[in-house]
């Protein structure tokens, strides 16, 4: 365990060397992201492995501020003298930039970040070596092949793991320092059978688990034949006539309805005008069954996180409730456009800063079960 700490007080202290010294050469400020990380996957087909890759990697992103003027870079060489000469270079950048008057380090902050083991406190459990890996690949593929004879092909089964660790430093003359880091694990598993349909045509489907740990994936064997039985549920599918009905999305298209959500509420497309949700704060948006939590701090989530992008404690924030807007998700950049405090938003979408972190959103269980659900549309046809 002490191993894994020391990685996170190394890339602290990599970006408070560049962050010290961008405010020496004479910027007002400087935000550092600093990663380094590891990544595994793996892909089989009928039974055999057919590509296994495996990378790791290190890099730096900077965001330096003189006089109002912003310049964002990138390195992945790490070296004294290369990240010396990357720095002067970027503060050099700056200078180029045009000003913009709200363009300001991270505020004070009167409140503690959470502690990143409150978060994820057994992230760094152990994961799957490349053989075991290709072995819950191979299982999953064929108990989707053994479900049903009507399971004629496969595009194969994939397994990926992720690993690494963050830091993210912020100094500036004049204001309060920020050096934190936390590390992080993501691993899934993905089958996809072929069938045969009537005309010769072919039908797709998938299934997959994913989790921050391991021993909280689906069994393989479970994921094969849930790939199998939503890939069968394709076969005979017709056309309907045009008409106005109800639709029961399944749970797995929450993840693109929310991306969708989050992209027109975020304060970039807010100040900008840009999205169709300007001004509705406060009013229904969604049916009052609708309720939408973006909350960082549950634990073991895969968006989970101590801090936000830009230092910023981590917060809950309910964004849908009973279907109304709540709030828009704001950075300080797009928060100082709008005239609104901060929300601890997790992406920094309109202030360029190295990185943006991923969301952990949540929705309230309906009060009815999918089979009542699907039986009240029915219904209602």
């Amino acid at each position: 365990m002490s191993g894994r700490r020391d990685a996170v007080q190394e890339l602290i202290e990599v970006g408070r060397r560049a962050a010290q010294r961008a405010v020496t050469r004479g910027a007002e400020g400087a935000e550092v992201l600093v990663s380094d990380g590891a990544e595994l996957y793996v892909k089989v087909r009928l039974g055999e492995p057919e590509l296994v890759q495996e990378a790791s990697s290190r890099a730096l992103g900077l965001r330096v501020l003189h006089d109002r003027r912003v310049a964002v870079t990138y390195t992945s060489d790490l070296r004294d003298g290369a990240l010396e000469a990357f720095v002067d270079e970027s503060v050099e950048l700056a200078g180029l930039s045009e000003p913009d008057p709200l363009t300001s380090c991270r505020p004070r902050t009167p409140t503690r970040a959470p502690s990143p083991t409150s978060i994820s406190s057994t992230i760094a459990r152990s994961t799957p070596t490349p053989r075991q890996a290709i072995r819950l690949a191979v299982a999953g593929e064929r108990a989707a092949r053994d479900y049903s004879p009507k399971i004629t092909n496969s595009d194969g089964a994939s397994f990926s793991r992720n690993h690494g660790s963050t830091a993210l430093v912020v100094e500036g003359r004049g204001r309060d320092g920020f050096a934190a880091g936390y590390r992080g694990t993501y691993q899934s598993l993905t089958v996809e059978p072929i069938a045969d349909d009537e005309g010769g045509k072919k039908r797709n489907g998938y299934w997959w688990t994913g989790s921050r740990f391991h021993d909280r994936l689906e069994p393989a064997e479970a994921v094969g034949r849930e790939a199998a039985r939503r890939t069968i549920a394709k076969l005979g599918a017709q056309k309907i006539a045009t008409g106005v009905m109800p639709v029961v999305f399944d749970p797995d298209a929450g993840r693109a309805l929310l991306r969708a959500l989050f992209s027109v509420i975020s304060g970039g497309a807010i100040y900008r005008r840009s999205s169709y949700l300007v001004g509705r704060e406060g009013t229904a948006i969604a049916s009052p069954l609708v309720t939408i939590v973006d909350d960082p701090l549950l634990p073991g989530a895969p968006g989970s996180r101590p801090f936000d992008g830009e230092g910023l404690p981590a917060r809950k924030n309910v964004v849908v409730e009973g279907g109304q807007l709540v709030t828009y998700l704001l950075d300080t950049y797009s928060a100082r456009k709008l005239g609104a405090p901060p929300t601890a938003a997790p992406a920094a979408a309109s202030a360029a800063r190295p990185t943006s972190p991923r969301r952990t959103s949540s929705s309230r269980p309906a009060a009815r079960p999918r089979p009542r659900c699907r039986a009240s549309s029915a219904a209602s046809t």
